[in-house]
This record gives C-alpha cells, sequence and structure tokens, in this order.
C-alpha cells in the first residue's frame, strides 16, 4: 500500500532501525512520514555512547522525499528531516546532531541513487 498511513521499519547498519508512517502522500512527487525511534531496540555501539536517538535529549521527528524533475530524463532527490535536542548545551550538542543527522540522510539517498540507477 502506497500512501498515508503506511508504514515501514528502515534498518539500517550497525541495528539503527526507524518505524516510520507516512502522514502526506503525493505521488511520484512528495511523501512525509513521522519517525520513531525506541532507544531499547539500538544496540550501544551503534552510535557514540553519548547519543541516543529516541532517548531523553537526542529525537528525529519526522522526514519528507521530495521529487525536483531537472528535465525529462533527470530527477533530483531531496530529503529533508527536522530533529528535537533537549540538553543544556543545545547550541553544541545541535553542531553534532546536525551532523549525525547529514550522514544519515547521505547514506540513505545514496542507497536510493544506486538502486535507481541500476534497476
Amino acid at each position: 500500500f502506497e500512501g498515508v498511513g503506511a508504514s515501514r521499519e528502515a534498518i539500517f547498519s550497525g541495528g539503527l532501525t526507524f518505524h516510520e508512517k507516512v502522514l502526506s502522500y503525493d505521488d511520484e512527487k512528495q511523501m512525509t512520514f513521522s519517525i520513531k525511534a525506541y532507544p531499547h531496540e539500538i544496540p550501544s555501539t551503534t552510535l557514540d555512547e553519548h547519543v541516543v536517538i529516541g532517548g531523553d535529549f537526542f529525537d528525529v521527528l519526522d522526514g519528507t522525499y521530495e521529487l525536483q524533475k531537472i528535465n525529462n530524463y533527470t530527477y533530483r532527490l531531496h530529503l529533508y528531516s527536522h530533529f528535537k535536542l533537549t540538553t543544556t548545551f543545545n547550541f553544541y550538542a545541535s553542531w553534532w546532531a546536525g551532523w549525525i543527522m547529514k550522514d544519515i540522510q547521505n547514506n540513505i539517498l545514496q542507497v536510493i541513487k544506486e538502486r535507481a540507477e541500476h534497476e
């Protein structure tokens, strides 16, 4: 099933798992989804010991894929996400959280690119 309400588990190397549910869907244009991570499902060796996704201080909230048509043969896929920090040093933690999210997103986009180009 494609569309609002669809769900999936995104499983990454190291055991990082995101539970995602589609919130909005525009076929071949845009999809927004909620993201839930459960700390007890993520091995402590997956990320730095100070980073617990879905924990008290750092959580990933949602993501959006958008397709941008460049020409009749080329599209660019964008991936955006929102996360929440609740630390007493957000000014510092936000740099690390942004870096972690950028790394995860770049890996996701690379996998999608490779799959799309080899189908």
